[in-house]
């Protein structure tokens, strides 16, 4: 998968070994020879450097694949119908964890004995062997992301969209701590940074409005970093591949972050509908419609 050079850079590309015309929800993955995806129909995939192959979990059918962590040692976390469930390192089965008293929209994965988790009332955790119940969610959770240093935020919507940090504590008592709160703000996605302490944020000043805003969150302060970007319609993921370099994907336009300035992506089909984006340093960007579409940044 590369892209094709030009005057200009880089132009965007259908990628060569994509998945082909399959609806993805979801991408993750380690490196370009470890990329997983999850489709809207509960199916997971695998792409090994040369091949996609499926993975069989016991997901159900039509229901939509809603996230994927992956990790360099081998172990793969992937949540769908509500629950999450987790890949051994070193058999490559996949194991249920556990239950519990109502279904999870969103999770994030510290470790394969770490686990944050919300349902639509309460925050939960894994700790290897069980899920404990935190804290009510007091509003809608949006999402959980984590800066280099492995700190995990989650980000809620009530009257007032708010940034929680979540302690890492290992004993009966956890919690998350507000850090940040954005009033009359309608979050819709949150992304964090991999190799620098920074938090995206997106959504819209007014949940009727015609355009979506970014806030960044670095070192304590929140920053609306949108400028004169006019990101028409709602924000449906984000991906940092650099530093400071962040994509913004509604559902028909590709938005860039670089060096303090925005500006939309261009060569991408105007008669698609675009549904997840996801990069790699080592490998480019992944825009996903129906087939798949790729940029080459990592040599820029």
């Amino acid at each position: 998968m590369y892209g094709t050079p030009d005057a200009d850079g880089f132009s965007w590309t259908e990628a060569g070994q994509e998945v082909g015309y399959r609806d993805i929800s979801v991408f993750s993955g380690t490196g370009c020879g470890d990329i997983w995806a999850g489709e809207k129909n509960g199916d997971v995939l695998h792409f090994d450097g040369s091949v996609w192959d499926r993975e069989y979990l016991d997901f159900y059918h039509f229901d939509p694949v809603a996230g994927i962590q992956t990790f360099g040692d081998g172990w793969v976390a992937v949540m769908g119908s509500g629950r999450v469930e987790l890949r051994d390192s070193e058999s490559g089965s996949w194991q249920s964890l556990g239950y519990y008293s109502e279904m999870l929209r969103e999770f994030h994965a510290v470790s394969p004995t770490e686990i944050l988790a919300s349902g639509l009332n309460h925050f939960y955790v894994w700790n290897g062997n069980r899920w404990y119940e935190i804290k009510p969610t007091n509003g809608l959770v949006n999402g959980f992301a984590s800066m280099a240093s492995g700190s995990v935020y989650a980000l809620a919507s009530d009257d007032t969209s708010s940034l929680h940090l979540w302690n890492g504590e290992t004993g009966y008592l956890r919690d998350l701590e507000q850090v940040a709160g954005i009033p009359d703000f309608f979050a819709d996605q949150i992304c964090g940074s991999v190799s620098t302490e920074t938090i995206w944020i997106g959504g819209r000043q007014d949940n009727q409005g015609q355009y979506s805003a970014v806030f960044r969150f670095r070192n304590g302060t929140l920053e609306n970093v949108s400028g004169d970007a006019l990101i028409s319609g709602r924000i449906l993921a984000m991906t940092e591949l650099q530093p400071d370099d962040l994509f913004v994907l509604t559902w028909k336009d590709v938005w860039r972050f670089k060096d303090g300035t925005w500006s939309r992506e261009t060569g991408l089909p105007t008669d698609e509908v675009f549904t997840t984006i996801w990069s790699h340093p080592d490998c480019g960007v992944f825009v996903q419609s129906g087939p798949t579409f790729f940029k080459d940044y990592s040599q820029e």
